[in-house]
């Protein structure tokens, strides 16, 4: 098999140098980048211009091809530089006619919007600020994971001109609010999906109109459209995307539809990464905080969340979108390991190669 290389998230710049040479013939990044997901010590280069080593290698070895599960729109001009969304293909795959989602196009929602937040991320801690200084709580749903501070993202704030007093408060802040997991014993890919159905989308998704989306944003203007997107439009949301590079052009490129005519959207073309959340909030925030316009436009707009809903869980779409990209990783990884269906790790290569088993 083809020399291939695994980048781990948690792999420093000299170990991926080091790990990678002339009979390098494919290089896999798993999940993210490394880089610290409210930026680091790095933060300030990367806001200045600094090209990301992933980036850079791309460019310096045009033989070698990198398959990514993030969308690089520097690096979108590079014809080895592939682009597998991988969650797209296993979420639908792993529906059956035991996966309950309702479909309910004409019962009103109690909520107006709402926000699924895991981990900290630099737009989640940003949005979470927000809504708690400006947003009227009794019609937000959402979940949050972890405690933060305004202080772990002090570069992206005080690199901003746009940034101001009146948009967030250190003080104000969402309170934790988590969900206990689906209590199934299922091995993790299992288990995300079953709490991104039985809590997410049932709980969240389908008590609210518009989700302020947050996939995880890092400081290198990566573009994620992952499992909170597929759970959003499962759950029949209108979207607001928040803090991801121009993600709306990656949404084209998948067929689904955008509500460019629902909200002002011009935040996700700014390299600002404050403006990229707080923009967006503020741009569209008469309307998102009125709960009887948003619901008049999501029945206005019935037909495009139900065509991508209906995308969502089209499999045969989204193999015949990315079969090439899939047949790289195939002869990329090794995967004759891990076919327990219940198998458990904490290695995430070992993890990535069990969903792309899948």
């Amino acid at each position: 098999m083809a020399e291939t290389f695994i980048v781990d998230p948690r792999m420093t710049d000299d170990q991926i140098l080091a790990g990678i040479n002339q009979k390098t013939r494919f290089v896999v990044v798993e999940d993210h980048m490394n880089v610290e997901p409210t930026g680091g010590p790095m933060a300030l280069q990367y806001i200045q211009g600094k090209v990301h080593i992933i980036d850079q290698l791309i460019r310096d070895l045009p033989n070698c091809m990198f398959i990514l599960d993030n969308y690089r729109s520097s690096v979108a001009d590079c014809d080895n530089m592939v682009w597998l969304p991988l969650c797209w293909m296993l979420f639908p795959a792993m529906m059956t006619p035991q996966t309950q989602i309702p479909k309910d196009w004409q019962t009103p929602r109690p909520f107006t919007v709402n926000h699924a937040g895991a981990k900290n991320r630099i737009n989640r801690i940003l949005l979470e600020h927000w809504l708690a200084k400006n947003y009227p709580l009794d019609q937000l749903t959402y979940t949050k994971k972890e405690e933060s501070k305004l202080s772990m993202i002090e570069p992206v704030i005080r690199s901003s001109s746009y940034a101001n007093k009146q948009h967030i408060r250190p003080h104000l802040n969402l309170p934790v609010r988590w969900f206990d997991h689906v209590q199934l014993h299922r091995g993790y890919v299992h288990k995300r999906f079953d709490t991104g159905v039985e809590v997410l989308i049932k709980r969240l998704k389908l008590t609210s109109y518009l989700a302020l989306q947050t996939e995880p944003q890092d400081i290198t203007l990566n573009t994620t459209i992952g499992e909170k997107t597929w759970e959003s439009m499962m759950g029949g949301n209108l979207v607001l995307q928040l803090g991801n590079y121009r993600i709306n052009d990656v949404y084209k490129k998948l067929g689904l539809e955008t509500f460019e005519n629902c909200f002002d959207s011009s935040h996700m073309d700014s390299t600002d990464r404050f403006y990229q959340t707080i923009g967006g909030c503020e741009n569209n925030k008469s309307l998102i905080t009125n709960h009887d316009e948003v619901q008049t436009i999501w029945f206005e707009n019935v037909s495009a969340l139900q065509h991508n809903r209906g995308l969502a869980q089209d499999i045969n779409h989204w193999f015949h979108m990315f079969e090439s990209s899939m047949r790289l990783l195939c002869d990329a990884l090794a995967l004759e390991k891990n076919t327990d269906p219940f198998f458990v790790t904490s290695i995430p290569v070992d993890r990535f190669r069990y969903e792309f088993k899948l």
